[in-house]
């Protein structure tokens, strides 16, 4: 997945998911693993993110994710020290108690994400209109 600054440049590629997170904790290879693009298919890698890094909300979104992808996957390293099993077994395990997101943490991360947006965008984007922060 490609990974934006907030102008909407391509600065990176990161994997797309919670499981490639999953097999890092667990030091798993990899289930699916892309080493190269075929040339033929780099350009419709370059549109999608084009696509992408031209909608502010767009970028938002994709941003939002990533943080939140690297928020679970944080807590679910940290439960490795009270319980056990695989980093699978416990994202399991919080998907179905809803325990994967300590919103007292996030939400204040992802406010000030939005707040950045909203500075940086200004009436191009409103994304805070009806939340209570």
């Amino acid at each position: 997945m490609p990974i934006f600054d907030i102008n909407g440049r391509v600065i990176g590629i990161d994997s797309i998911g919670i499981y490639e997170e999953l097999e890092k904790i667990d030091n798993l290879e990899p289930a699916c693993k892309l080493n190269s693009v075929p040339f033929d298919e780099l350009q419709k890698f370059f549109t999608i993110a084009n696509v992408i890094g031209s909608s502010p909300i767009a970028l938002y979104y994709i941003t939002a994710y990533q943080i939140t992808i690297k928020h679970v996957a944080a807590n679910l390293k940290a439960a490795q020290k009270t319980l056990k099993g695989s980093a699978f077994t416990r994202f399991e395990a919080g998907f179905i108690r809803n325990q994967l997101i300590d919103n007292d943490r996030l939400k204040p991360e992802l406010i000030s994400l939005a707040d950045v947006f909203e500075e940086y965008y200004g009436t191009q984007l409103c994304l805070t209109v009806g939340v209570d922060k």
